[in-house]
């Protein structure tokens, strides 16, 4: 009974040692096995005490054995399932905190693993559990919450469901129903296991799409931009040449006036009125149509299915009037207009760029003849157009070569009927063309942007003869609005003073309020350091353009020059002499000089002596433009300088 209860005893307790293999256990549960037995064969004697080194030891080396192996193995197990834990929680962090989803899905449609970003794609919560769950399933539930669409859906089956018989990927972009972008790559081995990997690439596709919007749009008035434009075009004249459409016609614009309130109200509010503009023109064109800014201050619009020119000239009319209409921006009531050119695609060898050369040539034409209107372009406009680009060519020679010569006209101090000044009048005598007026070449010297160089050589050309003639006699020198709005001016000036010798005080600019608009600020700064040298500051054709009694406060004047169509004026209009008369007595109260221009006849001189407060005169009664040698002959051979 007690080696029953011995030997049970042995047993249970080898349960626990066998299955862990502790060493010294095993030793132990050795013993009491073999000992026992060891002690029956002594005790028993005989031929059995021989068996015992031969039994016992052996025994207890092999069992001693496996038990090390098998602890060894025990031990391997739950350091691997320690570490496998351990990789499998790290795995699960990092998966679950992926900005992209993954998914992987067995053969048989099941969902192997999945991470939350996954969960938030089919539109379920991040917390989610998804894996084991057939991806079919998983996508109509998507559907069903309203995440993706049934098309995208029946798009992202099939492309799982392909089977490539090797390793694959494919790629589809899915928009979801809120908006949001996703790129899913999928890649398939050759067991056709799928691995989804899902990018957000919303903020991506916004960005393209902005630098898309960026590309093909303007960002002041929304409309197309001038790639567009010409992109466009360039269709519609393939869609007609192959029979698809009727001709084509391209109404190119220009707001008149819009500089001025540019310079006077500010860039910003130039953008707001740019921007009704826009609308005005959006809400004018038919759907077909497409309205674009070419830049600037202009417009183009396409009409494809053109019809005849009187159907152009009305419409064009229509948006000529729309244009005009006074429109508030930031508070201020403005009003500009609009010219129009108008090109039509017939002939089908015609290209974009052809048909926009056309259109602008009629636009300049439009604009020449007196802005506020429209053109058609005709061939003459072609041979215009070349006259002018043989005009560019010669006067960017004669700039070059200072091809040019100057003129001078006396002014006359009323009183004395003394030579006081001359104006500087610049000519061009072209070996062809002869005598090219002003009016003609000096628009194109500002539209090439010569004038700064033109007008350099005109003052330093007039300083330098200045400095032969008597010392109280004085040059008047023409300065442009381009001149003006440079920043150059006063060097220039100053490096004309300094190579001639002329004394400040002996040089006059004239400026025009026209001028003086374009370039506000920049021309009180630089006037202010021209006065503060000594030169003179005459504001030139008083009373035309954008007359203003502010700039007579704002601006260091010595001068106010009266325009000659006032002149004209007298002893017709009594509100002329009225009006030459204020102006006079005004300016001379504030301690400035005041000439009248355009003196033709003894009449008008002496109804400007009966205005008073009158100081200089100059017009071909005293004297036409000369010459420097018959300036220099005719009034200071003698030493004195009288007007004729």
């Amino acid at each position: 009974m007690g080696l029953l209860i011995s030997t049970l005893t042995i047993n249970a307790c080898g349960i626990a040692l066998r299955n862990f293999a502790l060493g010294f256990g095993v030793d132990l549960l050795i013993a009491f096995l073999l000992i026992p037995i060891t002690i029956a064969f002594l005790v028993r004697g005989g031929p059995f005490l021989e068996f015992i080194p031969l039994f016992v030891a052996p025994l207890w080396i092999l069992i001693r054995n496996s038990s090390a192996q098998l602890h060894k193995i025990f031990r391997d197990q739950i350091v691997y399932r320690r570490k496998s834990e351990i990789i499998a929680d790290q795995f699960d962090f990092a998966i679950n905190n992926m900005s992209h989803g993954v998914c992987m899905v067995s053969p048989d449609e099941k969902v192997i693993i999945a991470n939350a970003a996954l969960a938030e794609f089919f539109g379920l919560p991040r917390e989610r559990k998804i894996v084991g769950v057939a991806f079919d399933a998983l996508l109509r539930l998507s559907v069903k919450r309203g995440a993706i669409s049934a098309a995208r859906r029946d798009l992202l089956l099939r492309d799982v469901r392909a089977r490539a018989g090797a390793a694959s990927e494919r790629r589809l972009q899915i928009e979801t129903t809120t908006g949001q972008s996703y790129e899913v790559t999928i890649n398939r081995n050759a067991n056709d296991t799928a691995v989804l990997v899902i990018q957000n690439i919303t903020e991506k596709r916004n960005a393209e799409r902005i630098i898309d919007d960026m590309a093909r749009f303007d960002g002041v008035t929304r409309l197309h931009n001038r790639r567009s434009f010409e992109a466009a075009l360039s269709l519609a004249l393939g869609n007609r040449n192959a029979g698809d459409g009727g001709d084509v016609a391209v109404y190119f614009m220009d707001l008149d006036g819009f500089k001025h309130v540019n310079d006077t109200l500010g860039h910003k509010s130039g953008d707001r009125l740019l921007a009704i503009a826009a609308a005005r023109l959006r809400g004018l064109a038919r759907p077909e149509d497409f309205v674009a800014r070419w830049g600037g201050d202009e417009f183009v619009l396409m009409r494809p299915n053109s019809h005849s020119n009187e159907d152009l000239g009305r419409f064009a009319a229509t948006m000529i009037a729309e244009l005009s209409q006074p429109c508030v921006v930031n508070g201020s009531e403005v009003v500009v207009g609009a010219s129009i050119g108008i090109a039509i695609a017939e002939d089908e060898s015609a290209t974009a760029e052809f048909i926009l050369q056309q259109a602008d040539m009629a636009l300049y034409t439009a604009k020449r003849e007196g802005r506020g209107h429209y053109r058609i372009f005709e061939d003459a406009m072609n041979s215009s157009a070349q006259a002018r680009r043989l005009l560019e060519l010669d006067l960017h020679a004669a700039v070059a070569a200072s091809g040019f010569e100057l003129n001078f006209q006396p002014i006359v101090d009323l009183k004395s009927e003394r030579v006081v000044s001359f104006e500087a009048l610049a000519r061009w005598n072209h070996t062809t063309r002869g005598y090219v007026s002003p009016a003609i070449f000096v628009p194109v010297l500002e539209d090439l942007n010569l004038m700064n160089t033109f007008g350099a050589w005109v003052l330093e050309s007039a300083c330098r003869e200045a400095a032969c003639w008597p010392e109280d006699v004085r040059i008047s020198v023409n300065v442009s609005a381009k001149q003006l709005e440079s920043e150059t001016l006063f060097n220039v000036v100053q490096r004309a003073l300094n190579s001639s010798g002329l004394a400040p005080n002996r040089l006059e600019l004239e400026i025009t309020e026209t001028a003086l608009l374009s370039g506000d600020e920049v021309a009180g700064e630089t006037l202010e350091r021209l006065h503060g040298i000594g030169v003179r500051i005459a504001l030139d054709d008083f009373g035309t353009g954008y007359s203003s009694l502010s700039h007579l406060i704002r601006f260091p004047l010595d001068k106010v020059k009266i325009d000659q169509s006032f002149t004209r004026l007298l002893g017709r209009e009594d509100r002329a002499a009225v009006l030459v008369e204020n102006v006079a007595r005004l300016s001379q109260q504030l301690g400035m000089c005041v000439n009248v221009e355009g003196v033709e006849t003894r009449e008008q001189l002496e109804l400007v002596r009966k205005i008073g407060a009158i100081g200089e005169c100059q017009g071909y009664w005293f004297g036409k433009p000369m010459s420097a040698e018959q300036a220099r002959a005719k009034y200071f051979s003698q030493g004195r300088h009288r007007a004729a």
